[in-house]
Order: structure tokens, then C-alpha cells, then sequence
């Protein structure tokens, strides 16, 4: 009970902490220092009962529903830490904890710069928001509560829990999430920010204050986004790192958003115009990002995408509902409350001036987001309107957003020679000649090296032209203004992510080839040859998993890659779970997944659950059922020699013949080590060939059965094995430019730091 106590007594401080952070505004006295202490106390809460959790999570306390359903003793610690957040009340306490950390820098910020009751008053609300999720599906419910049809007595411990989906069993687990969350924590400040300026009057100061955290939010959304792509590349098998999936989506919204309101944050600091732009944008950001946390948890998208947590329930469903409309009512109140009073500077925009080509290029990222936001509500928006539920095709969002970046990026270049106001167009042509010399040259080396198709050209040449101007501007301000380079290498970033984007989506060359163990088989230029089939993590016993060793060969030069397959309780054995063997090489990546198993065999088989009568398949006359198991000889010390046992009840004419079968445990789909055994009075040889368990009800498990006349030689089934080899080129540049954003990021944000303490330097 400790953990659901902690948290109702944290709900409530946070409530009436904010309460009274709002009673504290312009009242300087005992009220704001109360509501600091208290604060701090709901920080400390937090901290506590994500300890608390944790501590329980690797000491195998089971009697918890959330640790039983994603834990088990055999998960490593790095997975024990990692299943933390597997599940929706996990990571509803991630984020709090995020919330939390942030909340520690924030209201010591806001205090610095006179917005301490407002900012904190919401961000308390926050808090409290997230709190009552987690008040209402707690990661501390018991097990003999969450069960009751079970009926558990109370104390109950599972010897075991389920563990983890193995999908998730892997390193850039322990990364991704918890980077995402933080960006999604940190988006919540800009808002607040924005909110508390509204209501302060204040329609300049909040943009000084607010722009460093903007660029965190972006850099740690980006960086989020960017290695959960990593993760389903390398992965999950299917080729690709962005799938246009509507949870992929939902993350990306408020990152496009994020930077949009970069660009137009520092035309507003130049010129004091867009204002109320800066304000909408800092609101929908994060209106985005509750959307995000509605769209993935709340079951909505379960048909839709393969990454949607389950229906979390009713009472959750319309708390994230409601969490929504009141921030969106808050935002929409507040915002039409002072529009009469905000005044902006009157901005001709000029189209030769940079604070143009700067709104231009937001504005295109905004359409973007606009775009995005469609398709991934559209199976939402096609139920409301009477519709059958379905998705929009991945075709959509890249024939949008392929016109819409050739803009976003060429105005990123141009920008950089235009001067604020007016500039001379004919002065920027000649500034940027060596840019566009170089260019073309590019283009005339991609046209020659393959790029046929006019649409990539196009993009190409956008591409390089701000990659060759922000080299050009980086390469300046290299010596003389080193934290300059932020965002001309966030831009460079951009080119080099989109030159990987248009090379793996639009050249990349696929083709299957049916392998065969020892033999060679030449594909897509490669010789490739499977050496062997190798069981892994034999200790395992809720998976079988096995690694196929491919040799690829071209001109002399061979590796060996491991793609993997395995089959997992988790899904009941329903589905193999595969993961690609990848060649890395600078230029290119060479991409090997398995897509097809068949067994070839001159065998009947016919499975049979316990107690059911069954027909022999050679002789329809005779029939069989399996009234039991034979277990002694499965724990034997030698795995070699353990195996399983099936009693088995013939009916020949009458006549009940009672035999016991045995199959090698471990063994796989393939019939290995097969035991042949004669049916009495019968020219009918039979063989217990495997065991299918299902671990849901034990009783529906099914033995498999392969029959053939004693005569008939038999024949060792042969596997066929269909696999996909993919050339995938210059993907590390995708991978080369996500790390230069957020490098580009991280730099801007400690040249925004410098530039707000000159600013507050010059205001003082």
C-alpha cells in the first residue's frame, strides 16, 4: 500500500500547490514560500516512489500486477531497469519522474526571471494531471485485486512473472523511451512559459527566457524519435526506419512544431513581430503532445498501428480525453483573453529579407505538421464521419512532404545571405555563386551515379544547395564565433538525413533467394550461401531461437551476417519474431531478413490434443488419442538425452493397444532425431515428431504425429528457406545526420544561454 499512498498524498499536495502558487501571484510573501516548500516536497514524493518502484522491480515482487505482466527473474538488469516503463503505468511514472527532474531547473528559472507563481502554479497542474492517471491505473495494484476471477488469496506471490515482450528485449531500450519522455516533458515548459507571459502581460521577455528550453525540447524529441527508428531498423526486420506508423507520427508532431518555433522565436527577437504566432505555436506544441500521449495510450489506434498500447480502460480513455480539452480551453481562454492587447511591430516582409525566408520555411514546417496530423487521425476522423475506420497509405505523407521540404530547405540556405529587412537579390545570387556551382556538379554526379527520377532531383538540389551554404557559413564562424555552429551544423544535419532518405526510400534494391545449406546462390551481385542453423539461448525455455550464418561474397571479400528468428510464448508461438543480419559498410548496407520457412517431407503428420480421438491419416479405419504424458525423462542432467513422452491408446478393430511415444525436447518444427516406432498389427509406422504447448490453458496443447508405411524409406524433410537481401545506399547518412542536429541543437542552446544573459546584461 505504500506506493498508492505516496501517490494519493501526491495528487493532492500537487493540487493545492498549485492552487496556492496561483493565490501567490503578485503577492510576494509566506503563500509563494509555502507553495516552494511544498514543491520541493512533491519533487522529493516523486523521486521516492520511482525508487520505491524500481527497488521492487529487482527484487521480484510479483505480488505486483505491473512488475508480474513485464519482469521476470530471467530478464538481465539492464531489462529489469527497462521494464520500468514497459507498460502504460510505467511509463505514466516515467514521465512524472521526468517532470520532476525538469521541475527542479524550472521553478529555480522562473524565480530568476519573475515568473515563479504562474509558471509553477501550471506546471503543478501538470504534475497533478499526470498523477491522477496513475491514481486511477496505478503501477501498484495487486495482483489478487487485478485478478479477482482467479480468486488469489491475499499475499499471493507468482513464482514467476511474464516478462518481457521479446521485441523489446534489447539495448536501445534502456535509451529511447526514457529520451523521448524527457523531450516530452520538456515541451511542457515553452507552454507554460507561454501561458504565464499571456496572463503577465509580458509579450516579449517570455521569447528571451523561453528559447533555450524550445531548443532542449527539440533536441531530446529528435534525438527521441531518431533512435526509435535506429531500433526498428536493426531490429525488427522489415527494412525501414520510418514507417509513417500514426504512433511514429504522434512523437513527430510537436518535434516539427518545436522547430518552427525556433525560426520564429528569433524573427520575433529581431524584429518584434509574430507575437501571437509564437504564442499559438508554444500552445499547439504541447496540446501535441497530450494529443500523442491520447493517441498511443489510449487504445484508440490499436487496428492502426502496431505500436499502440492496449485499451487502458474507460476511466483512463476519458481522463486523457478530458486532460486534453482542459488544456486546450485553458490555452484557447487565456490566449483570446489578451489577443485585443497584444501589440506587434509592423513587419513588412519584405521577400528579400531573411526574416521572410525565416516565417516562409516555418510556415512549411507547420503545414507539414498540418498534413501529418490528418492522416495520422484519420482513422479518428473517418469513424466520426460515419466512415469505415482506416488509414491513410504511407504514400500520402511522402508525396506532401517531399514538395514541402525542397521548400523548407532551400529557403534554409538562401536565408543565411539575406540581410533583416531588405537585402539585394542581386548581391545574394553573387554571394551564393560558389553554392550553386557546386550543386549542379553534385547533381550531375548523383544524375550519373543513378538518381533518374526528376522529383529526387528536384529535392536533391535543395539539399545540397543548404548543405553547401551552411559548410560555407560554418567554415567562417568556425575560429571567430565557435557557438555560431550550432545551427548551421543542425542544418547541414538536415541535408545529409534527407540525401540518406531519398537514396534507402528510392534506390534501394531488394530480391529473395531461396537458400540451401552448402550451396551458393548469386543475388543482386553477392554470393551468398547458408553455412548453418544454430540453436541460441538454449536456457531460455519460453523461446526457441535460432541464428542462420549467410556468407556473403563479392570479388573476394566475404562476411559472415546473422539473421535471427525465433518463436516466443509471448505470442504463443503463432509467429516468428525476426531479426535482419546486417552488413555494415560505408557506403552503402547490405540487409538480409528471413520471410519464409517450409519443410519439404514425404510425412503425413495430424496433431492431436489430450482426450481427443483422432483418425490415423494411412488407414482411416484406425483411430488413437493421447491420454497422458510421460515427464520422466525430461529434467534429465544431459540435454542431449531429455526428451518427452506421450502415452498413446490405439483402436484397431476394436481393439485398445495402449504405447508410449517420445520426441527429443528442444527439438525443432524440422523433425529432428525423429524415433520411429510400428504400429502393433498394423504396416504403419508412426513417430511422436513434436510438442506445440500453449500456455494459456495446458489442456489445448497439441502433439504432433508423423506416419508413413514401414516399407516407405524415409526421406530427412529438407528445409527451404526464403530470404530477402536488401542493398540499402548511403543509410549512415541518415544515422551521420541525426547526430549532427542534435549536436547542432545542444550547441545553439549554450549560444542561446549566452545571448539571453547579454540581453538581460543590456536590459538591466
Amino acid at each position: 500500500m505504500f506506493g498508492k499512498i505516496i501517490i494519493y498524498i501526491l495528487f493532492f499536495m500537487s493540487a493545492v500547490t498549485s492552487g496556492i502558487f496561483f493565490l501567490s501571484y503578485k503577492k510576494e510573501g509566506e503563500k509563494l514560500l509555502l507553495a516552494r516548500k511544498m514543491f520541493y516536497g512533491i519533487l522529493a514524493g516523486i523521486i521516492i516512489v520511482s525508487v520505491y518502484f524500481m527497488i521492487n522491480i529487482f527484487a521480484h515482487n510479483f505480488q505486483f500486477t505491473y512488475i508480474f505482466e513485464y519482469s521476470s527473474k530471467e530478464l538481465p538488469a539492464y531489462l529489469l531497469f527497462s521494464s520500468f516503463y514497459a507498460g502504460q503505468e510505467g511509463s505514466f511514472l516515467l514521465w512524472l519522474f521526468l517532470f520532476a527532474i525538469f521541475g527542479f531547473f524550472v521553478i529555480r528559472y522562473a524565480k530568476q526571471h519573475g515568473y515563479e507563481s504562474m509558471v509553477m502554479g501550471l506546471y503543478c497542474m501538470l504534475i497533478a494531471m499526470i498523477l491522477l492517471i496513475i491514481v486511477v491505473k496505478s503501477p501498484f495494484d495487486y495482483i489478487w485485486d487485478t485478478y479477482k476471477d482467479n480468486k488469489l488469496e491475499v499475499g499471493f506471490m507468482p513464482a514467476n512473472g511474464k516478462g518481457l515482450n521479446p521485441v523489446l528485449e534489447n539495448p536501445w531500450i534502456t535509451i529511447h523511451p526514457p529520451i523521448l519522455f524527457a523531450g516530452y516533458a520538456a515541451a511542457a515548459i515553452p507552454f507554460v512559459f507561454a501561458i504565464a507571459g499571456l496572463i503577465q502581460r509580458d509579450y516579449k521577455k517570455w521569447i528571451e527566457i523561453t528559447l533555450p528550453w524550445t531548443i532542449i525540447a527539440s533536441a531530446l524529441l529528435g534525438l527521441g524519435i531518431s533512435l526509435g527508428g535506429f531500433w526498428a531498423y536493426e531490429t525488427l526486420g522489415w527494412g525501414g526506419f520510418w514507417g509513417w506508423d500514426p504512433v511514429e507520427n504522434s512523437s513527430l508532431l510537436p518535434w516539427l512544431c518545436t522547430m518552427a518555433l525556433i525560426h520564429t522565436m528569433i524573427v520575433q527577437r529581431k524584429t518584434n513581430g509574430l507575437v501571437k504566432t509564437n504564442f499559438v505555436i508554444a500552445i499547439v506544441t504541447f496540446i501535441l503532445v497530450l494529443y500523442a500521449t491520447f493517441l498511443t495510450r489510449s487504445g484508440i489506434l490499436g487496428d492502426s498501428s502496431v505500436h499502440s498500447f492496449t485499451d487502458p480502460g474507460n476511466t483512463v480513455y476519458f481522463l486523457l480525453v478530458a486532460i486534453l480539452i482542459v488544456f486546450v480551453l485553458i490555452s484557447v481562454f487565456t490566449f483570446l483573453m489578451r489577443n485585443s492587447d497584444i501589440k506587434s511591430s509592423h513587419i513588412n516582409f519584405n521577400a528579400s529579407s531573411r526574416e521572410f525566408m525565416l516565417t516562409f520555411g516555418s510556415i512549411f514546417l507547420l503545414l507539414s505538421t498540418a498534413i501529418i496530423l490528418i492522416g495520422t487521425s484519420w482513422p479518428i476522423l473517418s469513424e466520426m464521419f460515419g466512415m469505415k475506420k482506416s488509414s491513410v497509405e504511407t504514400s500520402l505523407y511522402n508525396n506532401w512532404n517531399l514538395p514541402i521540404m525542397f521548400f523548407v530547405l532551400l529557403t534554409n540556405g538562401f536565408s543565411l545571405f539575406l540581410n533583416w529587412k531588405s537585402s539585394s537579390i542581386k548581391n545574394v545570387f553573387k554571394k551564393s555563386l560558389i553554392a550553386i556551382i557546386l550543386t549542379i556538379v553534385a547533381l550531375i554526379i548523383f544524375v550519373f551515379t543513378g538518381v533518374n527520377e526528376f522529383k529526387y532531383i528536384l529535392l536533391l538540389a535543395a539539399v545540397m544547395y543548404s548543405f553547401f551554404v551552411n559548410a560555407e557559413f560554418a567554415v567562417r564562424n568556425l575560429k571567430s564565433h565557435p557557438l555560431k555552429l550550432g545551427g548551421y551544423l543542425s542544418h547541414i544535419g538536415v541535408s545529409l538525413l534527407m540525401i540518406g532518405v531519398v537514396a534507402t526510400g528510392g534506390y534501394s534494391k531488394s530480391e529473395l533467394v531461396n537458400l540451401k545449406k552448402g550451396v551458393v546462390f548469386k543475388v543482386l551481385g553477392y554470393n551468398l550461401s547458408l553455412i548453418d542453423k544454430i540453436e541460441i539461448e538454449k536456457e531460455k525455455t519460453d523461446r526457441q531461437k535460432f541464428i542462420y550464418r549467410i556468407n556473403i561474397e563479392k570479388n573476394g571479400s566475404s562476411t559472415i551476417v546473422d539473421p535471427i528468428v525465433y518463436w516466443s510464448d509471448f505470442n504463443e508461438r503463432k509467429s516468428p519474431i525476426i531479426e535482419p543480419g546486417i552488413k555494415r559498410d560505408l557506403a552503402k548496407d547490405i540487409y538480409i531478413t528471413l520471410k519464409s520457412s517450409e519443410v519439404k517431407s514425404n510425412l503425413k503428420t495430424v496433431s492431436a490434443q489430450k482426450g481427443v480421438t483422432t483418425n490415423f491419416l494411412i488407414d482411416s479405419s484406425i483411430t488413437f488419442h493421447v491420454s497422458g504424458y510421460d515427464m520422466s525423462h525430461s529434467g534429465m542432467q544431459d540435454e542431449t538425452k531429455a526428451k518427452l513422452g506421450v502415452v498413446v491408446n490405439y483402436n484397431i478393430k476394436g481393439k485398445v493397444i495402449t504405447d508410449t511415444l517420445y520426441t527429443k525436447l528442444g527439438s525443432s518444427s524440422v523433425y529432428k532425431d525423429i524415433v520411429w516406432k510400428e504400429v502393433p498389427g498394423t504396416n504403419i509406422d508412426i513417430a511422436f515428431s513434436h510438442f506445440m504447448p500453449s500456455h494459456e490453458d495446458i489442456a489445448k496443447s497439441e502433439c504432433v504425429f508423423a506416419f508413413k508405411p514401414f516399407n516407405e524409406q524415409y526421406k530427412e524433410p529438407e528445409e527451404i528457406l526464403t530470404f530477402e537481401l536488401s542493398i540499402k545506399p548511403f543509410i549512415n547518412f541518415v544515422w551521420l545526420g541525426v547526430i549532427l542536429i542534435t549536436i547542432g541543437l545542444i550547441i545553439s542552446y549554450f549560444n542561446q544561454r549566452k545571448l539571453k544573459n547579454i540581453i538581460n546584461l543590456e536590459t538591466d
